[in-house]
């Protein structure tokens, strides 16, 4: 009778945080599915070669291993690359036995990645699996939207020049492209965004996939080096999930909205001209011309929107040119508020910029300040 076969499909979040066991005994074939990704690499690259590869594996079970009955294969393009671990292996194994089952075969997505220095013959290689396993899923589900919590550095560099870490100072996170399950955790200042210059250490495994998770989704962190001893270094996270700050986002921009409806409201009356610098097409144009403004966004259109500029509608009265030219939201409310006690608004030049394509120029406008007479109103 054949052996039953579980055919599967092992879903993760994207992260590719399982790392493939064994792979330094299939080196040659992980370099052979990366070869073309390390030529195209070498052809753009002027320090260095690196190599990512996004596929689909095939895990296998291999019930005739001499080394563990229970052990599933990694095969990739139809080479074997590696195997899960042997916990792992021996889960899915009496998973799909208790089935009924007497094999398990599945996909999953995989990514290899490489990386070496021009004139090393030997890469870096890694394979990382899309798989959730349980302790994962734990982790995920006790997920906060603000999550805080303190590490000893694994590996610290404790020979370091003691004016590169200094207790109290902000540092970050690099998750190597190679190998995501190794966090390493470097200064602020550290340029080198490619690879840590010089790394203080790396994040314990127990932290790695909270860490990831907020990096990876658009999250906020923030770290600080709060000890330093002899022994090792602790460093206190702020993990700040993505949703915590859209709802922030949301009752920030709700503030702002009721703020700008209720200042849109009082008459604007400055004792100095309202000044503002904007990018319009080129045009024969001298200081000293004047633009009447002709056509406004809206309140609503104000009062929602998210850019920071809008377009409005200018009328040259020297020439006769209309255009269309964005202008700051900051300024548009306070011309709203001018509106209130004068019955149209004249931008007149300062001084123009041409840009260097010569397509375009950037023009500073004031709106004088002369008015009726009435008290001086200031926001």
């Amino acid at each position: 009778m054949p052996d039953r076969v579980l055919h599967t499909k092992l879903d993760g979040p994207g992260l590719y945080l399982f790392e493939v066991a064994g792979k330094n005994h299939y080196q040659s074939e992980i370099l052979q599915l990366l070869q073309d990704r390390f030529e195209e690499s070498a052809a753009l690259e002027s320090t260095a070669e690196s190599a990512e590869y996004y596929v689909n594996a095939i895990l296998r079970s291999e019930p005739t291993n001499p080394h563990d009955c229970n052990a599933i294969a990694v095969e990739i393009s139809g080479l074997k690359v590696g195997h899960l671990d042997r916990h792992t292996a021996a889960k899915l194994t009496n998973q799909s036995k208790r089935l009924g089952f007497d094999r398990i075969e599945a996909t999953c997505k995989a990514k290899l990645a490489g990386y070496r220095s021009h004139g090393d013959q030997a890469a870096k290689v890694n394979v990382m699996l899309d798989y959730y396993t349980k302790q994962m899923k734990q982790s995920e589900s006790a997920e906060k939207t603000i999550l805080r919590f303190e590490f000893q550095v694994e590996y610290p560099r404790l020979d370091i020049d003691p004016e590169y870490a200094v207790v109290g100072s902000n540092l970050k996170f690099w998750i190597n492209p190679s190998c995501p399950n190794h966090v390493l955790i470097y200064p602020a200042y550290d340029v080198h965004y490619s690879q840590p210059r010089t790394p203080l250490g790396r994040v314990p495994s127990d932290y790695v996939l909270p860490i990831v998770r907020n990096i990876s989704t658009r999250g906020m962190y923030s770290a600080q080096l709060a000890t330093k001893t002899n022994d090792g270094w602790l460093v206190v996270v702020e993990l700040t999930s993505k949703q915590e700050l859209d709802k922030r986002y949301e009752e920030l921009k709700k503030a702002r909205n009721q703020y700008v409806l209720q200042a849109i409201q009082k008459p604007y009356k400055p004792k100095k001209p309202v000044q503002v610098t904007f990018e319009l097409p080129s045009m024969p144009l001298k200081t000293h011309d004047r633009f009447a403004v002709k056509e406004l966004p809206s309140t609503e259109q104000i009062v929602d929107t998210d850019p920071s500029r809008l377009t409005v509608g200018l009328h040259c009265v020297r020439t006769g040119a209309n255009i269309k030219v964005d202008l700051p939201v900051d300024f548009l409310i306070k011309i709203k508020r001018l509106l209130l006690t004068r019955p149209e608004i004249i931008l007149e030049v300062r001084e123009l910029r041409k840009v260097r394509s010569g397509e375009s120029m950037w023009c500073d406008a004031e709106v004088h300040h002369q008015y009726d007479d009435g008290p001086n109103v200031e926001q």
